[in-house]
């Protein structure tokens, strides 16, 4: 499978010299990545809180220290510059060094060992971590995103709205299939993809109407946005949203910018954390 790259925000991806910027792409932090994106597919959309069963499922596909990874990674620059750029917009202060937007590579994942649907489950991960999600330092901010340079529909959206159903339409076929892959169901939780305003008030308010519309009278502009969610009963066992949680949490809130034939927009993926059993998983 052979994919290529653009990126769209600054990417801040050290290597052993913490002063230094590593070659554009690594084979470990893209693995790292798709590590993650399968653990949030399959332990959070299909809800598998089995632990050992989870990770039994990752090392199978991703490999341990028992038996090495089926498949291998391999990326090359095609373009690329860098430059400094400041890694806390809101402070003017300590700029870094960072890939440029526009710097172009290519990454290749060869399958070395027959695993069940292995090709279908890589590619799958490797198309949601790109659409949702980023690399590199910052990435849970907005940095890091990047964007596949090919002619399927769903990377070459007309603008954001184009975007969202075609993205509903990709999620849809990848939980179809890993129905039948890993025999389970999607959670409750799962919500589709829906568009909210850009001005922070207004995207509240809108966001609180989408989660219980039936409580308009009580959304109030300051209200916190996990406080909308907690409003509706499928909710209820969710904890702090990255705010308060002991021991401390990282953020469930994520920014990904992506690309349309209009311009630029921004994604908010959200991650639930569900208690069960006093735990936080």
């Amino acid at each position: 499978m052979d994919y290529e790259i653009k990126v769209l925000t600054p990417v801040f991806l050290g290597g052993s010299n913490p002063r230094s910027l590593d070659n554009l792409f690594r084979a470990p932090s893209i693995k790292g990545m798709l590590r993650f994106w399968f653990r949030a597919i399959l332990g959070g959309v299909f809800n598998l809180r089995d632990t050992k069963k989870l990770k039994e499922k990752e090392d199978m596909y991703f490999g341990s220290t028992k038996a090495r990874s089926p498949f291998s990674i391999w990326a090359e620059s095609i373009s690329s510059s860098k430059e400094d750029w400041y890694l806390l917009p809101h402070k003017a202060k300590f700029p870094t060094l960072a890939w440029n937007p526009g710097s172009k590579f290519r990454v290749r994942l060869s399958i070395r060992r027959k695993v069940d649907h292995i090709e279908e489950v890589l590619k799958d991960v490797f198309e949601t971590w790109v659409l949702l999600g980023g690399i590199g330092k910052r990435s849970r901010r907005g940095y890091g995103s990047l964007w596949v340079l090919n002619s399927e529909p769903i990377w070459n959206p007309l603008n954001f709205q184009d975007f969202s159903e075609k993205l509903q339409g990709k999620l849809n076929d990848i939980w179809s299939r890993w129905r039948g892959y890993f025999d389970l169901q999607p959670n409750r939780l799962s919500s589709p993809p829906f568009p909210f305003p850009a001005l922070w008030s207004e995207a509240r308010i809108y966001i609180g109407r989408k989660f219980h519309p039936l409580s308009r009278a009580n959304i109030i502009e300051k209200t916190p946005l996990a406080d909308f969610m907690r409003r509706d009963r499928k909710f209820k066992n969710v904890i702090e949203f990255g705010r308060g949680a002991k021991p401390r949490q990282p953020s469930p809130f994520f920014l990904k910018v992506g690309w349309s034939q209009e311009g630029l927009f921004l994604i908010c993926p959200v991650f639930y954390q569900i208690k069960t059993s006093g735990k936080a998983n």
